[in-house]
């Protein structure tokens, strides 16, 4: 079981034992790219401009790469430093992803999700080496699902160890996520404001004390991430830093122009899932791109929203058969919301330090893929498949949504078990050792199947 559990890791460490052996290559290809090499030389030069000098930065204002960078400049081996950061970044943030799996379904998911997300394709891995373009944006993203789980963590342990750590990890984030979203405005759509749906989703879902205390923790964050945007901007206003001004980021795309953007979406989705058949002549390594490209479009399409709106719907039904429990029918409405309560295992106000979490990581995940979809359609920006970067942070929401779909599937089976005080969810090996109520629950659920 052991094995089972831990196997799908050995090809991950096998992937990256081949990114090592060619992380050298990697390297001077990406650095052939004059806008990637861009970064590192004017992180270089800098300080040797003169007095009152203008620095322009790219299509993006990499305001927090130049900050890492003059932050850095004096180390030894600097360039080098500077070279393996993007990609860092990323295992860092397959990190964190992993984490929040395993606090909510166990180790199994989280071992699934770190393989999907560790072993990305040639063209994901090429945009993950950039040090100046949206990396930091992603490892945003992964760092702040990262704190919603901390924060919507209000199982008995949590709250009596974790206060301390949840104050250091939101002053954290807020630099850090603050500085990335002075930098690239992709980031407050597709990660502030998803945070902020999570956090009022699972509180409206899971009403409760647990709830209610993530949902005040989660706007302390956000506002510490506007106060980390605002000192940003000052601070590098002025310094004379700015990105040039002829080139908007917020024009929505004429009629023919989202047509056009809804096919760069799907190809793009194809290519980044390792599936870039197009053109080539039908063969063994063609037919395993196209199939990876149909599973990467099948996850985007049907898997992550069909595994959302059911964890979803069923929270839904719940509330409302507690809500008619509470408020209406009398004894027979009682009984009915009772009922409710019962195929579900526990009470709502039980629930919600329990599922709270992963509702909230699921409307967190889902909410920002269909936001970065949307901007991407609607947005004047994609004109040409090179504008796949747009959507590196999409093929990691559908590959954690692989592993979230496992995990949902525990959540609904076991009824929510915790263990050690967190809130990890994990199923009963044996039919005949769950309590009853649980036994019911697995009959009535794999009917529904």
């Amino acid at each position: 079981m052991l094995l089972l559990a831990w196997g799908p890791l050995t090809f991950a460490a096998a992937y990256l034992v081949v990114v090592a052996t060619q992380f050298k290559q990697l390297i001077v290809t990406n650095y052939l790219n004059a806008d990637a090499a861009s970064a590192p030389v004017i992180g270089q030069l800098y300080s040797s401009g003169p007095p009152h000098r203008e620095v322009v930065l790219g299509h993006m204002a990499w305001y927090s790469t130049l900050i890492y960078e003059l932050a850095t400049r004096g180390l030894p081996a600097h360039r080098a430093i500077w070279e393996a950061t993007p990609y860092a970044l990323a295992l860092i943030s397959v990190a964190l992803i992993a984490w929040g799996l395993w606090r909510i379904a166990g180790g199994w998911a989280a071992a699934i999700g770190a393989t999907l997300l560790v072993c990305a394709s040639p063209r994901t891995l090429d945009w993950l080496f950039w040090l100046n373009d949206h990396a930091l944006t992603w490892f945003s993203l992964a760092l702040v699902a990262a704190l919603l789980v901390l924060l919507q963590d209000g199982s008995a342990g949590a709250r009596r160890t974790a206060w301390g750590w949840r104050a250091v990890a939101i002053v954290l984030v807020g630099a850090i996520v603050g500085a990335n979203a002075a930098s690239d405005l992709l980031l407050i759509w597709t990660v502030l404001l998803p945070l902020l749906l999570a956090a009022v989703g699972a509180w409206a879902l899971c009403p409760g004390r647990a709830t209610l205390r993530a949902m005040g923790l989660t706007f302390l964050a956000l506002g510490a991430i506007v106060v980390g945007d605002l000192l940003t901007h000052t601070l590098m206003r002025q310094d004379g830093i700015r990105a040039p001004a002829n080139l908007p980021q917020n024009v929505l795309a004429g009629g023919e122009a989202v047509a056009s953007n809804f096919k760069l979406w799907w190809q793009s989705i194809v290519v980044l899932g390792d599936g870039n058949f197009f053109g080539q002549s039908l063969g063994f390594t063609s037919a395993l791109q196209l199939v990876c490209g149909v599973l990467a479009l099948f996850t985007v399409v049907v898997f992550a929203p069909r595994v959302a709106w059911r964890e979803l719907g069923q929270a839904l039904r719940l509330r409302r058969g507690m809500e008619v429990g509470s408020d209406g029918g009398g004894e027979a409405g009682r009984r009915r919301g009772g009922e409710a309560g019962r195929r579900d295992g526990t009470a709502t106000s039980e629930r919600a330090p329990r599922e709270a979490v992963w509702l909230a990581w699921c409307i967190f995940w889902v909410s920002s893929a269909a936001l970065l979809t949307f901007s991407f359609i609607t947005s004047s920006t994609p004109t040409e498949i090179e504008s796949d970067r747009y959507l590196v942070g999409l093929i990691l929401r559908s590959r954690r949504a692989r592993a979230a779909g496992r995990a949902a599937r525990g959540l609904v089976a076991s009824g929510g078990n915790r263990r050690r005080g967190s809130v990890r969810v994990h199923r009963h090996r044996h039919p005949a050792r769950r309590p009853g109520h649980l036994q019911r629950h697995a009959a009535q659920q794999s009917r529904a199947w």
